[in-house]
């Protein structure tokens, strides 16, 4: 199901990490909270110059597997959100530097999340992915990427879309771990910044 958490700021043990950051969402393709949270962190983290390029960004989504179901998945809103998932990994497995370009516009673009996946095709063209590449794919592909991304979501304790970990930690979502960090603030780019450990973009002092 999809949650509503209330913001708060706990004080976080930062971890050195001179990789890039990781940046790990565990959502629902069609949840309007997720679709809150994507925006919220485009406008307060990835529009800030150079943060792109030190964060690993990766989704995984929140779906059962169901064999009583033509996609073969259960989510909670419907296969249309299903058909959205495997569409997105897709472009996570192809085309990595394009996904959150891709997932923005999925979001909010063509119709925005309430028209995943009729907007796939749509926001391919936009961010330049090959949709001959991107239906390869989601006729060979799909459903063993949804089967492998479930397992990371459990893993994760993942249950509320959306969760939102950074540098492994969990700064929003459900959990009892969760430290909730208020998306409409600077706070998660500032996390970012803190566990970049090399040279900081000018996106970190804005």
């Amino acid at each position: 199901m999809c949650c509503y958490v209330i913001f708060g700021v706990l004080s976080l043990m930062l971890l050195v990490n001179s990789q890039p950051v990781s940046v790990e969402f565990y959502v629902m393709s069609k949840c309007p909270y997720a679709y809150a949270l994507v925006g919220q962190f485009n406008t307060n983290v990835m529009s800030f110059t150079g943060i792109s390029s030190i964060t690993n960004v990766t989704f995984n989504y929140i779906a059962a597997v169901d064999s009583t179901q033509p996609t073969g998945f259960y989510s909670k809103h419907g296969q249309d959100e299903v058909r959205g998932d495997f569409y997105e990994l897709c472009v996570e497995k192809n085309y990595p530097a394009s996904l959150w370009d891709f997932i923005y516009c999925n979001d909010y673009d063509f119709g925005g999340y309430s028209n995943i996946p009729n907007d796939v095709q749509s926001c391919a063209q936009k961010t330049q992915i090959s949709w001959a590449t991107l239906s390869s794919c989601y006729a060979s592909d799909s459903s063993s990427l949804l089967k492998a991304s479930i397992v990371k979501t459990n893993a994760a304790g993942a249950a509320y879309s959306p969760t939102l970990f950074i540098g492994g930690q969990c700064v929003y979502g459900g959990l009892p771990s969760c430290s909730n960090l208020d998306p409409t603030s600077n706070a998660m780019r500032l996390l970012i910044c803190q566990l970049w450990t090399g040279v900081k973009p000018a996106g970190c002092s804005s």
